[in-house]
């Protein structure tokens, strides 16, 4: 009787071989057929010219070592000496096979993917924004200046017709001379823009708190286009500090003093709309329509801004 651990083989050239069948033996653990799988192909791979009986066993899942616990090692021996290399191969294919197939567990269910929305923004909290005042201008204190000569008589109505027209504080100064260096000799006035410089130079440390307008007698002009030297009435800069205005063209047309006195009102009040941010318009009657060298205007004006300026005024 033939040891289990021994099989005597015959080959091909008749030569007979003994090998221990316990180190080719299979362990396939059935619940992995991948591991008996290539087992199998590892075990009957080597023969190369050798026959090689195998005795292969297929050990259940109770067979693990970590589940021999429950008693089940049931195995299957497939050696037999008489049987063929081929057969053998063929029978260990068709083994290797049903194992797969057998044991295939279900491929595993692939989840599609869940589109991830990004949440949505938090919704706006209605907040009542807070009322704020809009700032005042940084500038509103007016200085009237007297340049020179210049009736005293009108001051004091100019002042209250200009606090009424602009909502400004408006101070009197007392009058100082004419600069030399604004003095054009050619045309024997002064010129405005100079003036203007001058009177800029008088604000100071005030210059961000308060206008000044110079009010004179003495003829002024300024440069306009072509014209070198331009007789004026009065000449202010949009968004400056200083303007100035002259008599000088105001009363040889005048038919009265009360007439004067309102040229010079509506004169003063353009100026000052200019300092406040007002450009030239075109609306009749407002006081920021330019005069186009003459009084022409200055006389059909009501003292009043139009409805433009107006609006325009609002959003300085």
């Amino acid at each position: 009787m033939q040891s289990p651990r021994r099989a005597w083989l015959r080959t091909s050239s008749r030569r007979t071989r003994t090998i221990d069948a316990q180190s080719a033996t299979v362990f396939a653990i059935v619940a992995d057929p991948s591991v008996a799988t290539a087992g199998i192909r590892a075990a009957w791979g080597r023969t190369g010219r050798t026959s090689i009986s195998t005795r292969l066993t297929i050990a259940g899942p109770a067979a693990h070592p970590r589940a021999r616990a429950g008693g089940y090692d049931a195995r299957h021996t497939g050696y037999n000496p008489r049987v063929s290399l081929r057969t053998r191969l063929t029978a260990a294919l068709t083994l290797t096979l049903t194992l797969a197939f057998a044991c295939e567990r279900p491929p595993a269910q692939t989840s599609e993917p869940i589109p991830i929305t990004p949440a949505a923004p938090p919704a706006p909290v209605d907040r009542a924004e807070p009322t704020v005042d809009p700032p005042a201008s940084p500038r509103r204190t007016l200085q009237l200046l007297p340049l020179g000569s210049f009736p005293a008589g009108h001051l004091q109505p100019l002042a209250a017709s200009l606090e009424r027209t602009w909502g400004l504080t408006v101070a009197q100064l007392p009058p100082t001379a004419l600069p030399p260096a604004a003095y054009y000799p050619p045309r024997k006035r002064y010129r405005a823009d100079k003036l203007n410089a001058h009177l800029e130079s008088l604000l100071g440390e005030n210059a961000e708190r308060a206008f000044i307008l110079g009010l004179t007698e003495v003829d002024v002009s300024s440069t306009k286009g072509a014209h070198r030297d331009w007789g004026v009435i009065g000449l202010a800069y949009v968004g400056g500090p200083s303007g100035v205005l002259s008599l000088h063209r105001i009363v040889p047309s005048a038919r009265d003093p009360e007439h004067v006195q309102k040229r010079l009102e509506i004169v003063a009040a353009h100026e000052v709309g200019h300092l406040l941010g007002l450009p030239h318009c075109e609306e009749p009657g407002c006081i920021m329509r330019e005069a186009e060298g003459t009084l022409v205007h200055v006389d059909k004006s009501d003292g009043g801004l139009g409805p433009e300026c107006q609006a325009r005024l609002s959003t300085l």
